[in-house]
């Protein structure tokens, strides 16, 4: 790329060869940060892909999960009620449990006379 005022001047034969070789290392950097920038981007969607494939089975998730709350929410007060009748059924028959029973009167501190559990105090 010489013309011919560098054949005839040695300064601008250097300044040339100079600017040549300055604009083939700028050339050589443009082109690395170019494919480092579209290393970083196709990362980047990658990242996102994933990012966005990790967001859909979060919802799936939670909402599997709530499904799953509202069906206990639903039969909450069954089972409440359940426990209600189940304390109340013990309580009917525990008591004559005890009053028949003269080996748990004894373990509970009475005494079993006539069929029945009494406890003496002190």
């Amino acid at each position: 790329m010489c013309t011919r005022l560098c054949q005839t001047s040695p300064l601008s034969r250097f300044e040339v060869e100079l600017f040549e070789t300055a604009d083939v290392s700028s050339t050589n950097r443009l082109d690395y940060l170019q494919a480092g920038f579209s290393d970083n981007s196709g990362q980047s969607l990658r990242r996102l892909s994933e990012l966005a494939t990790a967001k859909a089975d979060l919802l799936h998730t939670l909402q599997t999960e709530t499904a799953k709350a509202q069906r206990w929410n639903k039969r909450a007060p069954f089972m409440a009620i359940g426990a209600l009748v189940l304390m109340l059924a013990l309580a009917i028959t525990l008591p004559s449990l005890f009053a028949t029973n003269p080996t748990v009167c004894f373990i509970l501190g009475g005494d079993a006379v006539g069929g029945y559990c009494r406890f003496f105090g002190d």
